[in-house]
């Protein structure tokens, strides 16, 4: 498994918290959603009582339940009224944190969290953040003798191995459709060969079966090291090419 390191790599002292940082972003939509329909419903409530527009044959069948159904439908019907006038409401496609089958970060999200701790080193004048980058061994080949399937439930073991093996401001995410990456926030190249060890490690005693044979979760991995002034974009760059070593 492939590893490339420059520079010296010290102690971070205050650690991010990536799950606080995700709990707080998913926090803020749920309640922009909320006042979004909410202030929908109100202002199309107030205009039903303002126009009047009572059914004549509800008010007619029972006095005052006209009243009290023409606001409902004016309510959800307004509603659907206010997405078409002034655009549709925030939705949460597209704005999922985590991926679904392997529970880490998106790409997007890990970058802007990454972003937070770059920043810090960069004003205590350091270098401090590693990526790694793994990718299954021979996995052309696996999906054409298995199908996508296996690759994916691989992927997902590689994941929960990768979770249990981050500490602190360690960001594990999904990088691609067969690529998990992480971002570590390390003290030093020891600290980096010893992830790399503990990863190759733990992946040699798991396995599972698929269709009669026993699939074992070997993967390559490529790091390198933040300097300052090199983006993230960069750093992914430089980690990848480490793949081929």
């Amino acid at each position: 498994m492939p590893l490339t390191v420059a520079g010296q790599i010290t102690q971070m002292g205050n650690a991010v918290n990536p799950d606080a940082s995700v709990d707080e972003r998913r926090s803020t939509l749920w309640r922009r959603q909320g006042l979004w329909w909410l202030l929908s419903g109100v202002g199309l409530l107030l205009l039903v009582q303002l126009l009047g527009l009572v059914p004549p044959v509800l008010d007619s069948l029972a006095p005052g339940l006209g009243q009290d159904l023409a606001m409902l439908l004016g309510l959800l019907g307004g509603t659907a009224l206010a997405s078409l006038l002034l655009g549709r409401a925030p939705s949460n496609e597209g704005t999922g944190l985590r991926d679904r089958d392997t529970g880490l970060l998106l790409p997007r999200h890990a970058d802007e969290i990454a972003g937070t701790l770059v920043a810090r080193d960069a004003r205590a004048g350091d270098s401090r953040l590693v990526l790694a980058v793994m990718v299954p061994d021979e996995a052309d080949a696996l999906v054409a003798r298995y199908g996508e399937e296996p690759m994916q439930r691989l992927l997902a073991m590689v994941a929960e191995t990768l979770k249990t093996q981050c500490r602190g401001a360690d960001l594990p995410f999904r990088l691609s459709k067969r690529e998990l990456a992480v971002y570590l926030h390390c003290g030093g190249l020891e600290q980096a060969e010893a992830f790399r060890r503990r990863m190759a490690i733990l992946l040699r005693s798991q396995q599972f079966d698929w269709q009669g044979d026993v699939l074992k979760p070997s993967v390559r991995m490529g790091m390198a090291v933040h300097r300052p002034g090199l983006s993230l974009a960069d750093l992914r760059i430089a980690a990848r090419e480490r793949l081929a070593d």
